[in-house]
């Protein structure tokens, strides 16, 4: 093989590597070339170029007539690389303002809770003497007296309370308990038959009171016991009598129930429609079925529920209600077969609306609209010593939770219409509570009416 030979593949391979050339047509006398694919084809060496394996291959590349990109200029200041900080520092802006908003909300929340606390006037209601222990969960005792402290005749007139009823009793008595097992509320009827532990009025009044040779002990019913602190003492206007009503109530319920009272709440008679009022009105959903045969409204005068909507009796359906149908609402018990069970029922049914509204959406995140109305409710109200914001945050939400059916609403147990306690029920019950074993009360022990199903 020739030296040509050997260098054959450099030239072909430095050939396929040069751009495209023009055709070019063969001058005359060319021999004719072979078409013959298998041929090697020996292209003319151009002259002037020298073919070198030493010499590297300059790549041209392909011209481009746009013209190049226009950068804007930097601003004053601003050192190249520091666009992304830049990008950056509105949104931790943002950020920071969210953070702020958040923080002051809070803050006004907190306010709000505080003034709500701090507007309700103060019992004593803590008994002195021996009480039951500590117990898991919390209880509290809920009260609405027939008192009509703050009432103006004309209120009187228009809340068909009538005039002064003289010693105040509580006509509604509420145990709300909460823990990690679940809620419960429960009515104790205001004519529940129960020992009056060490009432002064024992003395006075023992003659026409039942007597209990167990214990010692005279009995009365239940609703009187709140009396029996401070007798022929007004408490609307004696603080010290209304602090030792409210220690006899609890005294006689921690004594009858074993079950420790944490914190107290009493409502006047006065005070329940200004409640409802104040959070804009409430929803009630009458009882059809608990009517009296033949009754198809609520028509009952003494309460107020034959002119309450509007001149006209309460229909049984859910309706918006007003401080005054709220209120007749929750006093009428001659329209209902159950009596005072049914009564109990409403009225745990207008507590629990009431705080449902208050903690409401559009009161939460409104803290002046929560402070405007909460200062209102607290203001119908008594308040225990002691109690804290969380304390009243964690009863208003039990209380919520019965609104919203998460809750179990139950009577004490009974073992007949006359209201007197079951003694084999009722004493289950009571332990459940003390032990805060809500979910394991069931509907042979919770049931609306307190009798066995």
């Amino acid at each position: 093989m020739s030296d040509g030979d050997d260098f054959q593949w450099l030239y072909t391979r430095r050939v396929k590597a040069q751009p495209p050339q023009p055709p070019t047509t063969p001058p005359p006398g060319t021999p004719a070339q072979d078409n013959d694919a298998e041929h090697t084809q020996v292209l003319p060496v151009q002259s002037g170029i020298e073919h070198t394996a030493e010499r590297p291959t300059t790549y041209v590349a392909p011209r481009n007539d746009s013209p190049p990109p226009v950068i804007a200029p930097l601003p004053k200041g601003a050192l190249p690389g520091s666009e992304r900080p830049r990008i950056r520092r509105p949104i931790k802006l943002v950020l920071l303002s969210i953070l702020a908003i958040i923080a002051l909300w809070a803050g006004l929340l907190v306010w709000a809770g505080l003034s709500v606390l701090n507007a309700a006037p103060r019992v004593n209601y803590a008994p002195p003497g021996g009480r039951p222990a500590d117990q898991p969960g919390s209880t509290y005792l809920l009260v609405g007296s027939d008192s009509r402290t703050g009432l103006t005749p004309a209120e009187e007139l228009k809340y068909s309370t009538g005039g002064d009823a003289g010693q105040p009793h509580t006509d509604t008595i509420m145990l709300v308990h909460t823990g990690s097992n679940g809620t419960i509320v429960m009515s104790i009827p205001r004519d529940s038959i129960v020992s009056v532990p060490d009432a002064p009025s024992i003395q006075e009044y023992g003659s026409s009171r039942c007597f209990n040779p167990k214990s010692g002990q005279y009995c009365t019913k239940i609703n009187a016991a709140f009396g029996d602190g401070a007798p022929g003492r007004d408490p609307s206007k004696d603080k010290k009598a209304h602090d030792l009503d409210a220690q006899a109530l609890v005294k006689t319920i921690e004594q009858a129930t074993g079950i420790r009272i944490d914190g107290y709440l009493e409502i006047g008679l006065g005070g329940l429609p200004k409640m409802v009022d104040s959070v804009g009105g409430i929803t009630i959903c009458p009882d059809k079925k608990a009517l009296l045969p033949g009754l198809t409204a609520m028509t009952d005068v003494d309460s107020g529920a034959a002119t309450a909507d509007n001149g006209h009796p309460i229909k049984m359906v859910c309706q918006h209600a007003n401080g005054l149908k709220a209120l007749a609402f929750a006093r009428d018990r001659h329209d209902f077969s159950a009596g005072d069970f049914q009564r109990a029922a409403d009225q745990r049914e207008v507590m629990a609306a009431v705080m449902h509204k208050l903690q409401g959406i559009s009161f939460i995140l409104n803290p002046f609209r929560l402070h405007s109305a909460g200062t209102k409710v607290m203001g119908t109200i008594s308040l225990g010593n002691g109690m804290s914001v969380w304390q009243l945050y964690n009863l208003f939400g039990a209380l919520k939770d019965l609104s919203a059916k998460k809750a179990k609403s139950c009577l004490v147990p009974l073992s007949d219409s006359s209201g007197t306690w079951s003694q084999d029920r009722a004493p289950k019950m009571f332990d459940l509570i003390r032990t805060d074993r809500i979910n394991k009360i069931g509907p042979s022990l919770c049931t609306t009416t307190g009798m066995a199903p």
